[in-house]
């Protein structure tokens, strides 16, 4: 293939991407999606991030808390283990490099200077044509307005709900950091101990062959089941009126509620059951 196309064309691009990681948003996303599913918190498996964003570096940007005033010596000290734990495992994959600063406060003022300046560094030297930022703080925008206007292609990366909308224009593409993508980021043993719910779509309508409703609800202003087969559970629901009916299924039922609440629930879009 020639270089518009093919197996050439995304080694060069992969080659000239780069990816750069504030740990603080990334570790605080992880943990509020996960425990809002599954109520435990698993390790955060490194490894699959370049390639979920297609890029040959990786930068990672952290700190170790400080002890908490609640907080007991023997609790800190397993925590911030864990904390060494996973920088360690980062710093072992090929292309991944850790930048450890320290905290001011509750913010990590250090950290972000050391983003800001490889970042417009890599810029400068050519080093990069496309940066990849995982982050949400508005603090970010000025970062990536001198990114653009040194023609660097910038891609933030970041929950919707809490990601400020001028940080999100400022880039040249705003990419969502789903549940499901950071859900790919735990490792497989996680993910076979916790497997998410399937969703899918039910061409044959409402309550289709073999479930049996138990509740009716409305989502969106729309009509909601809980419908049941053998040990299964699901939701079926549509987002709108002109949107097909799905539904999302688990043996476990409350993984169910709080997966669909977490991935199709938001402000204003709760799913409600008729009492």
């Amino acid at each position: 293939m020639g270089i518009f196309g093919g197996r050439d064309y995304e080694l060069q691009q992969r080659q000239s991407s780069y990816l750069f990681i504030d740990g603080g948003y990334l570790r605080e996303r992880f943990k509020t999606s996960m425990k809002a599913v599954f109520d435990t918190l698993p390790h955060l498996n490194a490894d699959p991030m370049c390639h979920a964003f297609n890029c040959a570096k990786g930068f990672y940007y952290d700190c170790l808390d400080e002890q908490r005033s609640d907080e007991q010596i023997a609790d800190y000290e397993i925590r911030k283990k864990g904390l060494e734990d996973t920088f360690n495992q980062i710093r072992e994959i090929p292309g991944f490099h850790v930048r450890l600063g320290t905290l001011a406060g509750r913010r990590q003022k250090e950290v972000d200077v050391a983003l800001a300046v490889d970042m417009l560094t890599h810029a400068f030297y050519k080093n990069m044509s496309r940066a990849v930022l995982i982050a949400g703080d508005l603090d970010f925008r000025p970062l990536v307005d001198s990114l653009v206007r040194l023609g660097t292609y910038v891609e933030v990366a970041s929950a919707k709900s809490n990601t400020a909308k001028p940080l999100q224009w400022a880039a040249d593409w705003h990419r969502e950091l789903t549940f499901d993508i950071l859900y790919g980021w735990t490792t497989e043993e996680f993910r076979q101990l916790h497997p998410i719910p399937q969703r899918r779509n039910t061409p044959e309508g409402w309550v289709p062959n073999g479930w049996e409703a138990q509740r009716e609800g409305r989502f969106h202003g729309e009509q909601a089941y809980l419908v049941r087969i053998g040990g299964e559970w699901g939701i079926q629901f549509r987002a709108s009126a002109t949107s097909p009916i799905e539904v999302i299924s688990s043996r476990d039922r409350q993984v169910l509620e709080r997966y669909f609440e977490t991935v199709c629930g938001g402000a204003g879009d709760s799913l409600t059951w008729k009492t």
